[in-house]
């Protein structure tokens, strides 16, 4: 059946072409970690050199079954916890650009934490990072003013039991805008 044949390459053919296009899209975006987003760090480590260490979170509001990606960069490393439940880590490395997760999976319905736990050897450290749902290209939240810097771990945060009030954690030191 020659003609089931040429449609089933026709079928495969497309499917590696949208497959490669969403690979390329996906390459691409972790070369751009920015996207509105703005770097953030710890206000009591902005002027040292020492070590730091801090968390930066935040809780988002999501519909149920809904497709989320994070792209994160950070200086000088990070690990990214998601609803209590660690997804990955990565850092800056020259020559790279930020690290791109699908978080799908470890959302719920309502409310879901997004925790950066934020190391540098070399001073206050910063993370950037932007929430996209829907598509991969379709940034909703960026860090800004409006995340949570903790200093240390905190138990109630960590295991995000609840949402975050307003006066929980300080207030993060905002940068600029990425190019």
């Amino acid at each position: 059946h020659p003609g089931r044949l040429l449609l089933t390459v026709l079928i495969l053919s497309l499917g590696l072409a949208g497959a490669e296009r969403i690979h390329s899209e996906r390459k691409a975006l972790a070369t751009e970690p920015g996207r509105g987003a703005r770097w953030i760090w710890s206000p009591t480590a902005a002027m040292s050199a020492a070590p730091a260490a801090f968390f930066a979170v935040r809780d988002v509001e999501l519909a149920a079954g809904t497709e989320a990606w994070i792209t994160v960069a950070a200086d000088e490393s990070f690990t990214l916890w998601v609803n209590g439940r660690r997804v990955g880590s990565g850092g800056l490395r020259e020559g790279e650009g930020a690290d791109l997760f699908e978080i799908t999976q470890d959302l719920k319905p309502g409310w879901n934490r997004l925790m950066l736990e934020v190391v540098s050897s070399r001073g206050a450290g910063g993370v950037l990072a932007s929430l996209r749902v829907g598509a991969p290209d379709r940034p909703i939240l960026g860090t800004d003013a409006s995340w949570r810097i903790f200093n240390h771990s905190d138990p109630a945060v960590f295991a995000a039991t609840r949402a975050l009030g307003h006066d929980a954690g300080a207030s993060p030191a905002v940068w600029q805008t990425p190019n």
